[in-house]
């Protein structure tokens, strides 16, 4: 029987991958040019990357599911607690009615012998109460026995003899069917009835609790009735490497489904089936896996033919993009005039007039580029610009040095004019610096012109600066 199950986890859950997908569908992704040259790149980089699996389109035959009464989830659960405790309930009260059905089997043969006795009924008619006695204490294999003294002036010790209730072809002495009620009675006295036990206690506990919780609500299960219909189906076997190619877009968001069966307000899905995300979350699911897995269609342009990768996957795609925008950066490196070659370092490099860059595999690289074609054309200059300033800057070190020293002498007896002329002295310093670091901050994320520099005396020239500006307020 199908069981539904809705938590508020669940709910959420789902709300956020339609928001997600359906944002997806309405913005329109780029063209991807692959090849099988670009995916054995990709794959030496991260061979589980690859995840594309073709799409075919099929009619198919599924069982249409109708409206029920389904058992709820908590019924369902408790339910089975119940039954899980029921076991040790059963053996209980299997013990307690094996003990009294004892109890009552020995209190009825001594009712039984005591009618015998009283009764003035011939013995052929009466001894039925014996043999019907003699049947359950064989049943509960009551042997009684008793000690006489022997006969034989040779032999002092007693010897045993078995008392029986009935003994076909002998009637009973009424000394020994005495004795035998006495002893019956002292075995139906020794029976104990057993207490609960713990699962007994837990299994009517649980069961009051079941009876409190609802029962069933409306829903749907699979009948008998068949429909048709056409659907998507994802290949569970990869795209061959060697022979996926062409010019693609990414066509749209779905969903594939894992379990081999599914439904949704009465319709059945299959397995790997393909599904618009808004017909698949339109109302409240009853599946166990919450959400399938979500993923992109890939068209190819010419062919139209579909290609499904998971969303997870994302990174292949990504892979893709990047190899263009590698080839994209190259030729604009190219029609500025530079070419690339491989370093000792096995780094790709580019060269200008006074240096070497490396072509970072960095976005912020490539964008800043992009974004200032003229960038590399103005580096060497402001390159050369920077050592200029650097070294304007290190020729202020002994000046400020010496304002430094006449300050920590003099302190706030420190001469109007020589506080002016080390005012005058910082603000200068403090221009250069500011030229400085708008020259490194421009080629930031290009080259780092600060490590190639003399920054022990710039670094020098900086602590005195510093040391300037606090004391000055500047």
């Amino acid at each position: 029987m199908m069981i539904q199950k809705i938590s508020k986890f669940i709910l959420i859950i789902m709300t956020m991958v339609v928001s997600f997908l359906s944002n997806a569908q309405t913005k329109s992704l780029p063209v991807y040019v692959i090849t099988p040259e670009i995916n054995k790149k990709i794959i030496e980089k991260n061979p589980s990357v690859f995840d594309v699996h073709k799409i075919k389109t099929d009619k198919i035959k599924y069982k249409v599911y109708e409206p029920a009464e389904l058992i709820t989830y908590e019924y369902d659960k408790q339910e089975k607690l119940v039954a899980n405790y029921k076991r040790g309930y059963d053996k209980f009260m299997q013990d307690v009615e094996t003990a009294n059905f004892k109890k009552e089997g020995l209190i009825y043969i001594i009712e039984n012998i005591q009618i015998f006795q009283e009764s003035n009924d011939k013995y052929d008619v009466k001894k039925e109460l014996l043999i019907d006695a003699q049947k359950i204490a064989d049943k509960y294999e009551i042997k009684i026995r008793t000690r006489i003294p022997s006969s034989s002036i040779f032999e002092a010790n007693t010897y045993d003899r078995e008392l029986l209730i009935y003994r076909e072809n002998k009637k009973p002495n009424n000394d020994d069917l005495k004795i035998i009620m006495d002893e019956i009675y002292k075995i139906k006295e020794a029976v104990k009835i057993p207490g609960e036990t713990e699962e007994s206690k837990l299994y009517r506990a649980e069961l009051l609790k079941l009876e409190k919780i609802k029962k069933t609500v409306p829903g749907f299960v699979l009948s008998t009735t068949e429909a048709e219909r056409e659907v998507k189906i994802v290949e569970e076997e990869l795209a061959d490497l060697e022979t996926f190619k062409g010019t693609f877009t990414s066509k749209q968001v779905y969903m594939v489904l894992k379990n081999s069966e599914d439904w949704k307000r009465g319709k059945s899905f299959v397995k790997n089936e393909l599904l618009e995300p808004k017909s698949y979350f339109e109302a409240e699911s009853s599946i166990s896996d919450i959400f399938g897995k979500p993923g992109y269609i890939l068209e190819e342009v010419s062919t139209h033919e579909e290609y499904f990768y998971p969303m997870e996957k994302g990174s292949y795609i990504s892979s893709v993009a990047d190899f263009e925008n590698d080839k994209n950066f190259l030729k604009l490196l190219h029609d500025l005039g530079y070419k690339e070659y491989l370093g000792a370092d096995n780094k790709m490099y580019i060269k200008t007039k006074t240096t070497e860059i490396e072509i970072r595999d960095d976005d912020n690289f490539r964008y800043t580029i992009e974004a200032d074609k003229t960038i590399l054309s103005s580096f060497d200059n402001d390159r050369i610009k920077l050592k200029a300033l650097v070294k304007q800057c290190t020729t202020y070190t002994n000046s400020l040095n010496d304002f430094l020293s006449i300050y920590n002498i003099k302190r706030t007896n420190t001469p109007l004019a020589t506080v002016n002329q080390w005012r005058t002295t910082t603000l200068n310093a403090s221009k250069l610096v500011s030229q400085i670091d708008t020259i490194i901050a421009k080629y930031a994320f290009i080259y780092d012109l600060s490590r190639e520099e003399n920054l022990q005396s710039y670094d020098n020239f900086l602590q005195k600066l510093v040391a300037s500006q606090k004391v000055l307020g500047i």
